[in-house]
């Protein structure tokens, strides 16, 4: 088996090998990919299934030759995990959060109103879903090749029935479905032998992503038993969302002035530029040529020259899902994670402000999963995946809404400008005693000093709202 170590590991490294490849890895650019949730009716089926697909799931590392990089993964929900016959001894070793799943705990994790289950696309939500396949690849063709192989596993085994299927692709401008560039982020995890994207960031404890191994506290994360079923597993969220882009840019037009300003505010609400050039390193305008150096783009703190979010606000995207070194409550190396946003279906064209089916389709993995979306979004499906877990922990951290979270009374009068950026907006401003800012400057605590101003950290980690399950990625000779 080849064990991966890092310099700073200390001799602690990764079983990598027995990793699935797509557990640890960014998403691949461009790409192209496909889900597909399986449900087992026979037991010896299902088992018989996972010999066949052994061969066709990846671990390791990435192939040097990109062409040839593509990874098929596969993660069971607790009701597969029954349905394959797992005994109910190892079953009851998980946490309550994976057992119930997310249907059963909405209300908890904001999944309410247009977001509940009742309204989620089937077969979401409703325990049919027992073994999640996903594909992806930068290569049209080599990942025709791996679903290939996988679909003759699965077509040609009795008692496994393939009830839902979604393909994922990158859109022709590149960025996601509210105009921005997305996948540059990924973590330097200790032992791994991937770089991370920040040089500036010291690697991250294993356990926090992988089972078995000691996370930022020092300790081992609790696995099921037997330790056999969790080592080297990894949660692994999965969530389809509807973005609805209609209203994001209605919003955006609404409460700007002028191009320049709708710019502006949707680069405050996220943390980047269109472009992907974060707002920390170039806060006054769009640099596309920053944001194409790899070596540049993510190469960033806060608490040197951003502490107090006059440029990155601290309820912006991308600093609430990594504060990095943000003075903040609590520790933000306990909350990271592996996001990989994909696209399905057309882009909505430029300037339509009419809603289309469109949306993000978002996988995540951690060993603590946490995950976020701007609240102009919402879920049309999401299931729990896993073969390993430990529990979601919970935390209330001040979002950017459709309204500012402030009563109708205290809002500015027509044409304020922002204390903060100097903006000028309309209905979206929010005023205080002494001054008046803008939404996404208002989750800053250059203006808010009260203890829920910026995300909490500590003890209680996380499955933020509007997005949050568990699941996690094994490998299948466990």
């Amino acid at each position: 088996m080849n064990t991966v170590a890092s310099s700073s590991a200390a001799g602690m490294g990764v079983e990598i090998d027995d990793v699935q490849s797509g557990a640890l890895r960014p998403r691949p650019v461009p790409y192209e990919g496909k889900f597909v949730f399986l449900r087992v009716d026979d037991r010896q089926a299902g088992r018989a299934l996972l010999r066949r697909l052994l061969p066709v799931t990846a671990g390791g590392l990435p192939d040097v030759d990109r062409s040839q990089d593509a990874w098929v993964a596969l993660a069971f929900t607790y009701q597969g995990l029954r349905a394959l016959g797992v005994p109910q001894e190892s079953l009851d070793s998980f946490p309550r959060a994976f057992r119930e799943g997310m249907a059963a705990r909405a209300e908890l994790i904001g999944d309410v109103g247009e977001s509940a289950p009742a309204h989620w696309e089937a077969p979401f939500g409703t325990g049919d879903v027992h073994i999640a396949l996903s594909a992806l690849s930068s290569d049209a063709a080599q990942l025709d090749r791996e679903l290939e192989r996988a679909r003759v596993a699965y077509e040609d085994t009795p008692g496994v029935q393939v009830i839902w299927q979604q393909e994922v692709h990158q859109l022709p401008t590149g960025r996601t479905t509210f105009g921005f560039r997305d996948g540059i982020s990924h973590p330097n995890i200790e032992g791994v032998g991937l770089p991370g994207s920040n040089p500036q960031e010291a690697p991250i404890k294993a356990g926090e992503f992988i089972l078995g191994y000691p996370d930022e506290t020092g300790s081992l994360p609790p696995m099921p038993s037997p330790d056999v079923l969790g080592r080297n597993g990894t949660y692994a969220a999965v969530r389809k969302i509807h973005t609805n882009v209609a209203a994001w840019r209605q919003y955006l037009r609404a409460n700007t002035s002028s191009a320049e300003e709708e710019a502006l505010l949707a680069a405050k609400m996220v943390g980047r530029w269109p472009s992907g050039a974060p707002l920390t390193l170039t806060p006054e305008h769009d640099d596309p040529e920053l944001a194409a150096d790899p070596h540049r783009n993510n190469n960033f703190l806060y608490r040197e020259n951003d502490d107090r979010g006059f440029r990155c606000p601290a309820g912006a995207h991308i600093r609430r899902t990594n504060p990095r070194d943000s003075t903040i409550i609590g520790d933000a190396r306990m909350h990271r994670l592996i996001r990989r946003g994909t696209t399905y279906g057309p882009p909505l064209p430029e300037g339509v402000l009419a809603t289309a089916p469109t949306g993000v389709w978002s996988e995540s993995s951690s060993e603590h999963t946490l995950n976020g979306s701007l609240n102009s979004s919402r879920p049309s499906g999401s299931t729990t995946a896993t073969s390993s877990a430990t529990p979601a922990r919970r935390t209330r951290w001040p979002g950017i809404t459709a309204e500012p979270a402030v009563s109708p009374s205290r809002r500015s009068r027509s044409g304020a400008v922002c204390g903060i950026c100097r903006a000028s907006w309309s209905p979206g401003a929010v005023s205080t005693a002494s001054c008046r800012v803008c939404v996404p400057c208002a989750g800053s605590p250059s203006w808010r000093t009260e203890d829920n101003s910026h995300p909490p950290r500590g003890p209680t980690r996380s499955s933020r709202r509007g997005r949050s399950h568990g699941s996690t990625i094994r490998p299948l000779h466990a």
